[in-house]
């Protein structure tokens, strides 16, 4: 993957906000990704995308990452509201919309079901 200057804004947030085992394990799970785009025929920028932010609110205080689930709009089981670790990813696909303004409804949905799945999502 070239390395795009969007891509050093992402790249340099994570390593200000998460411990350096969270940041390695985003960079690994981005470049996975992109191989799974590749054999799959999907777009490897935006896997790569969702694959580094995937965990961005992961290390957020829990009470931080329920305030951006109820802000997010997003669709909200009743049982990911009882669940902390499962906050991380809604809160995750919400703070990516407000902090780099990424609206694609491909990388929101990827980050927003990374830890539980859903139907109909793509290969």
């Amino acid at each position: 993957m070239k390395e795009t200057k969007q891509i050093g804004i992402y790249k340099k947030y994570l390593r200000e906000h998460l411990s350096k085992k969270r940041y390695t394990h985003s960079l690994n799970v981005a470049a996975s990704a992109v191989e799974l785009a590749k054999k799959y025929d999907c777009d490897c920028d935006k896997a790569y995308t969702a694959g580094l932010l995937h965990d961005i609110a992961k290390e957020l205080p829990a009470e931080e990452q329920l305030e951006l689930v109820k802000q997010s709009g997003l669709e909200v089981h009743e049982i990911e509201t009882k669940s902390v670790p499962l906050f991380h990813a809604i809160a995750g696909a919400e703070l990516v919309q407000e902090l780099f303004d990424i609206h694609d409804p491909e990388i929101i949905w990827a980050i927003r079901w990374h830890t539980v799945a859903a139907g109909g999502m793509s290969r």
